[in-house]
Formats: C-alpha cells, sequence, structure tokens
C-alpha cells in the first residue's frame, strides 16, 4: 500500500476515476450525494470536513470536488463561492491540521484564452466566475499538488460531458451545433486521474498541467467522435460562441502545454485520439 487517500467529489468524472486509480492504496471515498461514496461530505461545511479529515487520517487529500457548471456559476456566484473557494479553504485547513498532503484538481479556465498553449508559468486571468472561483481554490491549495485539466471526458457509460453528449445525440440521428471558435486540451478522466495519483505517490508538489496533449476545438472534437463511433459527423452544424448565447464568457483558447508534467511522468498523457478509443459506449 501506498498509504491512505481521502478523495472528495467521487460521482463526478475525475473523482470517481481517482477512486479506480488509487488501487494500490487504502482510499476513504466521500461525495455530495448520498448513495455515490461511501461518506456523505459537503465540503463547504467546515465543521464536517475537519471531522472527516481528522478521523480519516489520511496521507493525502485529492480535492475534486467542484461546481463545474461555467453557466450556473456565473448565476448563482454564492454557490459556486461557497463550493469552490470556501470548500476548497476548508479542505487546505483540514490537510494542515492533519498533516496530510494536498492534490488539488483545478481548470484551464483560470486563462483569458488570448493565446492558448498556456505553460505553468503563464499569469491566469479568468473571464468567467468558475474560472474566478478555482483560481482562488488554487491560491487556498499553495503548499500543495495543483493539477490543472481541460475539456474533461469519461470512459464511462453513466458519466455526463460533451463526448457522451455527442455521441447520444448523432446516435438518435439528431443535429447538433458546435462551436468552432472554442480550444482546448482534450482530456480523459481516468487518464488525468493516473497522472495525479501517479504525482501523489512521488510526493510532487507545485503547480502542473496535467491534461491531453493536442489542442482542438469544440467543433473538431466533436466530428472525431463522431468518427471514432462510426457516427454521422454530417449532422454537427459548425457555429460560432456568439451564436450560442451563453451566460458566462468562455475562453476562446484555453489548450495547456502539458510538457512539465510529461517530463516527469510514466503515465502517458493521451491525445483525444487515443482517449477515444477507451470511451465504454
Amino acid at each position: 500500500m501506498k498509504g491512505k487517500v481521502l478523495v472528495t467529489g467521487v460521482g463526478g468524472q475525475i473523482g470517481t476515476d481517482i477512486v479506480e486509480a488509487a488501487a494500490d492504496w487504502e482510499v476513504v471515498a466521500t461525495g455530495h450525494r448520498p448513495g455515490r461514496a461511501a461518506l456523505t461530505l459537503d465540503v463547504a461545511d467546515r465543521s464536517a470536513v475537519r471531522d472527516t479529515v481528522r478521523k480519516a487520517r489520511p496521507d493525502v487529500v485529492v480535492h475534486a470536488a467542484s461546481m463545474t457548471n461555467v453557466d450556473q456559476c456565473e448565476k448563482d456566484r454564492q454557490l459556486a463561492y461557497r463550493v469552490n473557494v470556501e470548500g476548497t479553504r476548508n479542505i487546505a485547513d483540514a490537510c494542515k491540521e492533519a498533516d496530510a498532503r494536498l492534490a488539488y484538481l483545478s481548470t484551464d479556465f483560470v486563462f483569458d484564452g488570448r493565446k492558448g498553449g498556456y505553460q505553468e508559468t503563464d499569469l491566469p486571468q479568468p473571464v468567467n466566475y468558475y474560472g474566478e472561483t478555482k483560481l482562488l481554490g488554487e491560491q487556498a491549495a499553495s503548499g500543495g499538488l495543483i493539477a490543472r485539466t481541460s475539456v474533461v471526458y469519461s470512459p464511462h457509460r453513466e458519466t455526463f460531458n460533451f463526448v457522451r453528449w455527442v455521441i447520444t445525440e448523432l446516435s438518435a440521428g439528431r443535429q447538433i451545433r458546435v462551436v468552432t471558435d472554442q480550444f482546448g486540451s482534450p482530456s480523459l478522466s481516468s487518464n488525468v486521474a493516473a497522472a495525479v495519483m501517479e504525482l501523489c505517490a512521488k510526493g510532487v508538489t507545485g503547480l502542473f498541467h496535467v491534461a491531453g496533449t493536442e489542442r482542438m476545438s469544440r467543433f473538431d472534437f466533436a466530428r472525431l467522435t463522431a468518427e471514432a463511433f462510426g457516427l454521422d459527423a454530417g449532422l454537427i452544424t459548425p457555429i460560432t460562441t456568439a451564436e450560442l448565447h451563453q451566460a458566462a464568457v468562455r475562453p476562446r483558447d484555453s489548450s495547456l502545454d502539458v510538457r512539465k508534467a510529461s517530463a516527469l511522468l510514466k503515465t502517458k498523457l493521451l491525445g483525444p485520439r487515443e482517449g477515444l478509443r477507451r470511451i465504454h459506449v
């Protein structure tokens, strides 16, 4: 055994896969929804977080719990702040009290998207409230491991994400509209989880971009998904971000440079073609 790890956000894409990637660890799984994890934990409840971490006595806490709906964060800023900022502060403080190492999952949306290919040394400048809260979470988690990822999709059937939406709609013969002017680094959640747990096992701290290896637009990723599963790419209509009228501004190109993490990891970070081959349909 490599030690004991407490995982928050089990039931979410990365949290679920962190548990699977931690097969060589003693795992304490927690989640917000009853029945989705061994323990129910609201990370915004400071006393509950403190008690849970104190009783578990983990070596590492992987904090994957987050409010990730970008438009919902824009509309309900109070809840977004409570979960993403106060929740992360609660976890970080509990880790300090319990002498546990912290690994925090963050996002490419801390960047403004003006240039893409962001390195860890680039200055974060979020353009929406979700990005703001995740950046404040990074500040609360400073001193631990911070892993930023991008356009996360899961290999599991039961999770909803961009890839699953594309597969579901195209399989039903329905047309979908996908933006051509938003770029990221599509990241398979199980691959991210394996990399994060390897970094935890190494005792690494600091900031790392842990994401897919290829910059790609949402439109091109949708077409690649259709190709991978033998679906009709002709049902995918290209549109611009302006046509969507989304509540929150999106960074145009928040793709990540993953060379720093790749140089340290034995786990190979995957491009979208390799990642899509691991999807369960």
